[in-house]
C-alpha cells in the first residue's frame, strides 16, 4: 500500500494505491534521476482497468510535489478517424493554461515567439509554408527545443495515455523524444496490452523501444485476494467480510477497477447475493448506469459519443434540457463517479468519464438510431458555434468530420474530411492527413458535385493526397494518386499543372524505387513546358534531368544542364530550384575532375537548404558531399560528413528518410574503404533496417564485399543477389557496375577467373556510355587482374616454359577502356581513386606477362592506396610485390606487412594466399635475412614441411599432370571416394584453395619429381 488510508462516507475510488509498492519505487527513482539531470522514459502496459492510471496520478502528485511540470495528455479512440497529436494538445494546452502565458514566456525565453509558431499546440493553429516547411520533422525539432529549454529550468514529466489509440505522427514524436534522451524529461506512457492485435501499428514502436534499451517497460498484474481485501477496504470505507471479498475476487479476477465498480454498484453487499450479478464489466458499468435518472443517463450517452471531453455548453445544446435538470444530471454523473470535471478555457468546464472502460461500455449500447442521432446533433451544434467545443485548434475539423460521417451527412462530411486533411497536412501529421484523404476520395463518389461543395477538383485532392502519402511514407501510394490526378487533367489545356503534377510522379517514382520511369516522368514533364516562359518548375525539371545525366555517368553533358538550371533559378529568384542544383552540380564538378570546385558548390548548396530548412535538399547534399569527398580521396572528410548529417538526422527524427539511408548507406562504403570492416557492416545493417526503397541496393552491396573479403563466400553470394534483385528496376551505372565487380572480385577469391571474366564484361555493357571514372576503372582493373589469374592458372597446369603468352583479346579491351576513361579527362589529372585503380591495372597486365620491374610497379599500387587509407587493396598490392621481390628478407618484410593487415581486417582469404606463399618460398618475416630455416632429410634433400605421406605425394604428381579424379584412382588403383579424401588432405596440408594452387605450391617446393615452371 501506497498513502494513507482516509476513510470515505460513500463509496467510491480507492484513495490509495494497492500493490504498487515495486513499481512507484521504480518510477520515484527515475524521478530523482531526472531531476538529477538524467532522462528516463516508460512505457506501462497492462489490461484495461488494472490501474495504469492510478499509478500515474501517484506519481503525478510525487512530481508536482517536488516542484516537476507535469503535463498530461491521453490518446483519443475515434472510431477510425484520426486527430493528430491529440496528447500533445492536451497537455501543452493544459500546461499553458496552469502556467500562464506570462510565466512561460519567462521560462522560455528569447525562443517563446519562434517556437509557438511552430508548435501549433502550444501557441499557434498551424506552420508556415516554406520551401522546405513540408517536413513534419521541423516541427517535431521544435517540441524538442521546447522541451529541452522546460527541462533545464525544472524536471519535466510528460505523461500520454492509451498509446493504443494514438495516431502515428503522435508515435512518431514519442520515438524521436526516446531516442534523444532530454536531460531532465521523464516520459510516462500507457497502453492495453490486450488490445494490440498482430498488425497494431504500437506493435512495431514497442519492440524498436525494446531494442533500444532507453525504455524501461513495465508490465501491471491483477491483484491477489489479500490485495483486492485492502483495496475494498479503501472504497468501502470499512473492513469487508470473507464472503464479500470472495465474491469480489470470484468476480473480478483482480481486475482493480471492475471491483471498485462493484463495490461503488453496491453489488457486494449481502442483500444483493441472492440476485444474478454481473459477469462482464460491460454489464456492471450498464447496471450501474441504469440506475442513473433518465437525464444522468442522456448527459452519459452525449459525452460518450463526443468521444473525448464534452464542455458543460455543447452538453447543454445537444440534450436540450433545461439548466437546473442538466446541472443535477451532471452532479449525479459526478456524484456516481461516473464523470470527472477539469478546467479548460470555458469558464463552464468540461468533462470527461473517470475511466474510458466506461465511455465504451456506454457507447457500445447506444442503438444504431440513437448513435446516428446524436452525431448529427453534436455536428450541428459544433457546426453552427465552433466555440462549443472544448478545444478549438487545428483538430476542430477532424472531430467535426466525424460526425458528419458517422451520422451519414456524407456531403457535409466531404467538406469537412478536406478540410480537416488539410489542417493535419498544415502541422505535419500528415499520416493522418493521407487518412483524411482516402476519406474524403471515398466520399467524392457517394455525393452530387463534389467540386463545387469542396471548391477544388479531384485532381487538386489526389495531388494533396499524393504529398501526404509521400511524406507519411507510402511511396506506391503517393505514385497512384499523382497518376490518377494526370488522368483529370489536360496537359494541351494545363501544361503548367500537367507538368508540376508529372514532376511529382518522378519524384515520387524515384523514391519508390523506379529510377527508369522516374527518368521517363522528368522528359514528359519537360516537354509539357516546351513552349511556355521560364519558372522555377522549370529550373526544377531542369536539375532533375540532369540529374539523371550524372547519375548515369555523363558529367559533362550533366554539368552544362545543370550551369544552365543554376542560372535559371537566379533569372526567377527560386533559391530552392538554385540550391538543388547546386547540388548536382557539385558531383559533376567532382566527377570531371575538378573536386575542389565540386565541394565548394555543395557547401554552397548546403548552405541554402539550411537557410531555407528544406530538410530534403539538406541531406541530399550531405550524401553528395561525402560521395564528392569520397571520390576526391578524402575518405575521413566525408566519414566526418557523414556522421555530421546522420547525428542530425537522428535529432529531428529523420533517421527513417532516405535522405538518412542514403547517408548510412555513404558511410557504409567509407568505412569499408578504410579497412574498418565491423563498423561497415553494422552501419550497412542500420541502412537495410531503414529500408529506404531509392537508396536499398547499396548496403547490400557492402555487405557482400565485407564477406567476400573475410572469406564467407556463401553469404557474399546471398547480399549479391539481393542486390541483384533490387536492381532489376534501377539502371544507375554506379548501382549495376558495382554489383558485376562485387561478383567479379568473389569470383576471383574462389579461385575461377572464367567467372570473373564473365562479370566484368556484363559489368561493362551495364555502365555503358558512363564516364564515372573509379567505376570503369575498377572493373578494368578486377578484369585484368582475371586475366593475369587466368593466365598463371594455365601456366601451371600446362608446366609451361618460362615465357608467359602475350596479353590476350580481353586485357586488349579492358586497356583501351580504360585508356579512354583517362582521355575523357583530357589535361586534368585522374580523381585519386582513379589513378590508383590505373597504376593496379597496369600491374595487372605485368604480372600476366612477367614483365620486368614488376616489384617496382606493384610498390607504386601500395603506396597509392596507402595514400587514399585504403589498407585492403594496399595489402593485396603488397602481397603481389612479395611474390616478385628478388630480395628474401624484403620479401619477408612485406609478408608481416600482409599479414598485419589481413588479421587487422579480418581477410581470412589474404591471410591464406600471404601463409601459402611464405611457405613456399621457406620466408620468416622474424629471421634477419628473411629466409626460414631448410631442414634436410638423412639424404640430403629438402625434408617436407606439409608432412605429406607416400601416397599423397603419389596423388599430388597426378594432379599436377592436371589429370581428374577418376583418372587418378585408375592410375593409382584406388577409388574415385578414397581420391578425393587425399586431395582435402592435400589442400589442408598446403593450405591452399584449390587443385591449381595445390600444383603451384608442388612445383614451386619440388615436391613431385618434375621442373617447376617459372612466374605465378
Amino acid at each position: 500500500m501506497v498513502g494513507g488510508r482516509s476513510p470515505v462516507v460513500t463509496p467510491g475510488p480507492c484513495p490509495f494505491l494497492v500493490n504498487r509498492l515495486s513499481e512507484v519505487d521504480a518510477l520515484t527513482a527515475a524521478l530523482a534521476a531526472v531531476t538529477a539531470g538524467g532522462a528516463a522514459a516508460f512505457v506501462i502496459g497492462g489490461e484495461a482497468g488494472v490501474g495504469k492510471s492510478r499509478l500515474l496520478r501517484e506519481i503525478e502528485q510525487r512530481a508536482r510535489a517536488d516542484g516537476a511540470r507535469v503535463l498530461v495528455g491521453s490518446c483519443v479512440d475515434l472510431g477510425g478517424g484520426a486527430l493528430p497529436f491529440t496528447p500533445l494538445v492536451e497537455a501543452f494546452r493544459g500546461f499553458v493554461r496552469e502556467t500562464g502565458r506570462p510565466a512561460i514566456r519567462e521560462i522560455v525565453g528569447a525562443e517563446h515567439d519562434q517556437l509557438a509558431a511552430r508548435i501549433p499546440f502550444f501557441g499557434g493553429v498551424g506552420l508556415p509554408d516554406t520551401p522546405g516547411g513540408m517536413a513534419p520533422q521541423l516541427l517535431f525539432a521544435a517540441v524538442l527545443r521546447l522541451l529541452e529549454l522546460l527541462s533545464a529550468k525544472a524536471p519535466v514529466v510528460l505523461v500520454v495515455e492509451d498509446l493504443h489509440w494514438a495516431d502515428r505522427s503522435t508515435l512518431d514524436l514519442l520515438t524521436l523524444l526516446v531516442r534523444n534522451d532530454i536531460p531532465g524529461l521523464l516520459l510516462l506512457t500507457t497502453y492495453r496490452s490486450t488490445d494490440l492485435h498482430p498488425g497494431h501499428p504500437l506493435r512495431p514502436l514497442l519492440a524498436e523501444l525494446d531494442r533500444s534499451r532507453r525504455v524501461t517497460r513495465m508490465d501491471l498484474g491483477r491483484l491477489d485476494r489479500s490485495q483486492l481485501d485492502e483495496l475494498l477496504t479503501g472504497v468501502l470505507g470499512a473492513p469487508t467480510g470473507a464472503a464479500i471479498v470472495d465474491t469480489a475476487f470470484e468476480l473480478s479476477d483482480g481486475n482493480p477497477f471492475f471491483a471498485e465498480e462493484l463495490a461503488v454498484g453496491g453489488s457486494l453487499e449481502p442483500k444483493a447475493f441472492g440476485v444474478a450479478l454481473p459477469q462482464s464489466l460491460r454489464e456492471l458499468v450498464l447496471s450501474r448506469v441504469e440506475l442513473l435518472s433518465d437525464d444522468a443517463q442522456e448527459v452519459l450517452r452525449i459525452a460518450a459519443t463526443a468521444a473525448r471531453g464534452v464542455s458543460h455548453r455543447l452538453l447543454a445544446t445537444v440534450s436540450e434540457l433545461p439548466e437546473r435538470r442538466l446541472l443535477t444530471a451532471v452532479r449525479e454523473c459526478v456524484g456516481h463517479h461516473v464523470l470527472v470535471t477539469h478546467s479548460s478555457s470555458d469558464p463552464a468546464g468540461y468533462y470527461a468519464f473517470r475511466h474510458a472502460l466506461t465511455r465504451e461500455a456506454v457507447h457500445s449500447d447506444l442503438l444504431p438510431g440513437e448513435r446516428v442521432s446524436l452525431h448529427l446533433a453534436l455536428a450541428a451544434a459544433l457546426t453552427s458555434d465552433p466555440q462549443l467545443s472544448y478545444v478549438q485548434d487545428f483538430t476542430y475539423d477532424a472531430e467535426l468530420a466525424h460526425h458528419w460521417y458517422q451520422a451519414g451527412e456524407y456531403s457535409r462530411a466531404l467538406v469537412t474530411t478536406v478540410r480537416a486533411a488539410r489542417a493535419a497536412a498544415r502541422v505535419r501529421a500528415f499520416a493522418e492527413a493521407e487518412r483524411q484523404y482516402r476519406r474524403a476520395l471515398d466520399l467524392w463518389s457517394r455525393v452530387d458535385g463534389p467540386d463545387r461543395l469542396v471548391g477544388i477538383d479531384r485532381a487538386t485532392v489526389l495531388a494533396d493526397a499524393a504529398d501526404a502519402a509521400r511524406w507519411a511514407g507510402y511511396p506506391g501510394r503517393a505514385v497512384e494518386c499523382v497518376r490518377e490526378a494526370l488522368a483529370f487533367v489536360d496537359g494541351g489545356a494545363r501544361p503548367d499543372v500537367a507538368a508540376e503534377l508529372t514532376e511529382r510522379l518522378g519524384r515520387y517514382l524515384w523514391e519508390a524505387g523506379d529510377s527508369e520511369a522516374s527518368r521517363q516522368a522528368c522528359e514528359d514533364a519537360i516537354a509539357l513546358l516546351a513552349d511556355r516562359p521560364p519558372s522555377a518548375l522549370t529550373a526544377r525539371l531542369l536539375a532533375q534531368r540532369a540529374n539523371t545525366d550524372v547519375m548515369g555517368g555523363r558529367y559533362h553533358s550533366g554539368l552544362a544542364a545543370l550551369e544552365h538550371a543554376v542560372a535559371l533559378a537566379r533569372q526567377v529568384g527560386a533559391r530552392a530550384e538554385e540550391g538543388r542544383a547546386l547540388n548536382v552540380r557539385g558531383v559533376a564538378l567532382t566527377m570531371v575532375g575538378r573536386p575542389n570546385e565540386g565541394v565548394s558548390s555543395l557547401r554552397e548548396a548546403l548552405a541554402i537548404a539550411d537557410d531555407l530548412e528544406h530538410l530534403e535538399d539538406l541531406y541530399r547534399g550531405y550524401g553528395n558531399l561525402t560521395y564528392a569527398l569520397e571520390n576526391a580521396g578524402r575518405l575521413d572528410e566525408a566519414l566526418a560528413e557523414c556522421r555530421a548529417g546522420l547525428e542530425r538526422s537522428r535529432r529531428l527524427g529523420l533517421d527513417r528518410s532516405s535522405g538518412a539511408a542514403l547517408l548510412a548507406n555513404n558511410a557504409a562504403d567509407v568505412l569499408f574503404l578504410l579497412g574498418r570492416w565491423p563498423e561497415a557492416v553494422e552501419t550497412a545493417l542500420d541502412a537495410v533496417r531503414r529500408g529506404a526503397a531509392g537508396v536499398a541496393v547499396y548496403p547490400h552491396l557492402v555487405l557482400a564485399w565485407v564477406a567476400t573479403g573475410s572469406g564467407r563466400f556463401a553469404e557474399a553470394e546471398r547480399e549479391l543477389d539481393t542486390a541483384a534483385r533490387l536492381c532489376e528496376r534501377r539502371w544507375e551505372p554506379h548501382l549495376l557496375g558495382a554489383l558485376h565487380a562485387g561478383r567479379a572480385e568473389l569470383a576471383l577469391w574462389q579461385g575461377d577467373p572464367a567467372a570473373a571474366r564473365a562479370a566484368v564484361r556484363a559489368g561493362l555493357d551495364s555502365v555503358g556510355d558512363s564516364r564515372e571514372p573509379a567505376l570503369v576503372l575498377r572493373l578494368c582493373a578486377v578484369g585484368l587482374r582475371a586475366e593475369a589469374d587466368e593466365s598463371f592458372r594455365a601456366v601451371t597446369l600446362a608446366r609451361a616454359p618460362a615465357a608467359r603468352p602475350d596479353v590476350t583479346e580481353q586485357t586488349q579491351r579492358l586497356l583501351a577502356c580504360a585508356d579512354a576513361i583517362v582521355a575523357s579527362f583530357g589535361d586534368r589529372p585522374l580523381l585519386p581513386e582513379g589513378s590508383a585503380l590505373r597504376l593496379l591495372g597496369a600491374a595487372e597486365v605485368a604480372r600476366q606477362r612477367a614483365e620486368p620491374g614488376e616489384d617496382e610497379r606493384w610498390r607504386e599500387v601500395a603506396d597509392a592506396f596507402t595514400r587514399l587509407h585504403r589498407p585492403y587493396p594496399a595489402a593485396y598490392a603488397r602481397w603481389r610485390q612479395a611474390e616478385v621481390t628478388p630480395a628474401p628478407d624484403r620479401a619477408a618484410s612485406l609478408v608481416g606487412l600482409v599479414r598485419a593487415a589481413a588479421d587487422e581486417l579480418g581477410a581470412a582469404p589474404l591471410r591464406r594466399e600471404i601463409d601459402a606463399f611464405a611457405r613456399r618460398a621457406r620466408l620468416d618475416p622474424e629471421a634477419p635475412d628473411g629466409r626460414a630455416p631448410v631442414h634436410r632429410a638423412a639424404d640430403g634433400a629438402p625434408a617436407d614441411p606439409f608432412r605429406l605421406t607416400r601416397r599423397e605425394r603419389q596423388v599430388l604428381a597426378e594432379l599436377c599432370l592436371g589429370r581428374s579424379n577418376k583418372d587418378i584412382g585408375a592410375a593409382l588403383f584406388i577409388s574415385v571416394k578414397t581420391v578425393s579424401v587425399h586431395i582435402s588432405n592435400l589442400l589442408a596440408k598446403l593450405g591452399v584453395e584449390n587443385r591449381t594452387e595445390a600444383a603451384a605450391v608442388a612445383h614451386r617446393l619440388g615436391l613431385v619429381d618434375s621442373e617447376p615452371p617459372t612466374g605465378r
